[in-house]
């Protein structure tokens, strides 16, 4: 023990991680086996293939992280519990490929977008799916509970990203799927932002101790309608007071370029509301 810290007990969970990660990797290498990821990483230089894995990966440590907070149970038993729940959270992750695949990004296809077009904009999109349910999975490891509850909460959570997508779709003036094929980056960008922002707000709402079915749900669920009542208002704020001299259609999906600069700052907004409703109820 030095300056508090207990070097033995972090190196444990150090090495715990990094294993968890290597076959993290491993497993979602095999899972994208349609896609060569490391010739699309180191020979074909690919930037969407290299935001959807490094997305993945870092989903992946979000989730763990939620098992490394509060006291220690003893090295051994720490190594054990990251292992295991890391193998739960290296299935969960991957499952979110299946869902991006087959119910957010359905009417084009995910492994031709990212290696024969090199889509920026649906690497983005992947990206923040990952990010979105690593932090949904982090809040749902956290506290109190089984392994029933963390699947259960993370498959909410899922839900909740699905409802907020359709919700995006809906109250913007454009198609996504439309302009994500047309490969608008910043589109994807965008989306990327209010998926984290998503994830974000719903790991609020389901972390902590397990009280009971209901009364964890009812949370959960007032967290999701707040989410869904605050993003949208922040896209009209941004339209509105800070960026007077434009519009963010136009911007970003009616110019030829679009303007990635306020994709960016439209996406880091969502992303800092739920920073924010963090800062104030977790």
């Amino acid at each position: 023990m030095f300056f508090g810290i207990d070097f033995i007990e972090l190196a444990v969970i150090f090495v715990s991680i990094a294993l968890v990660l290597f076959i993290g990797q491993k497993v979602h290498y095999w899972h994208r086996r349609a896609i060569n990821i490391p010739h699309e990483l180191t020979e074909n230089d690919n930037p969407a293939v290299g935001l959807a894995v490094i997305g993945y990966l870092f989903g992946l440590l979000l989730s763990i992280a939620g098992l490394v907070q509060g006291p220690s149970n003893g090295y051994l038993e720490d190594a054990i519990d990251i292992f295991l729940y890391g193998l739960l959270a290296i299935v969960l992750i991957n499952i979110a490929t299946i869902i991006t695949d087959k119910l957010l990004l359905y009417k084009f296809q995910l492994d031709k977008e990212l290696v024969t077009d090199r889509n920026i904009g649906t690497g983005a999109v992947q990206f923040g799916v990952y990010i979105a349910s690593g932090l949904v999975l982090k809040g749902a490891l956290n506290g109190e509970g089984g392994i029933d509850t963390a699947i259960a909460f993370w498959f909410a959570g899922q839900a909740a990203l699905i409802v907020l997508f359709k919700i995006y779709n809906i109250l913007t003036p454009f198609d996504i799927h439309e302009h994500l094929e047309k490969d608008n980056a910043g589109v994807g960008i965008c989306l990327a932002g209010i998926l984290i922002a998503t994830g974000n707000i719903v790991r609020l709402g389901i972390m902590g101790d397990f009280e009971g079915w209901a009364t964890n749900f009812s949370r959960f669920a007032l967290y999701t309608g707040i989410c869904a009542l605050l993003l949208p208002m922040t896209r009209v704020l941004i339209d509105r007071v800070f960026i007077p001299g434009g519009k963010l259609t136009y911007e970003i999906v009616h110019q030829k370029d679009s303007n990635l600069a306020l994709a960016l700052f439209e996406a880091t907004s969502y992303v800092g509301v739920s920073m924010l409703l963090g800062g104030m109820f977790a």
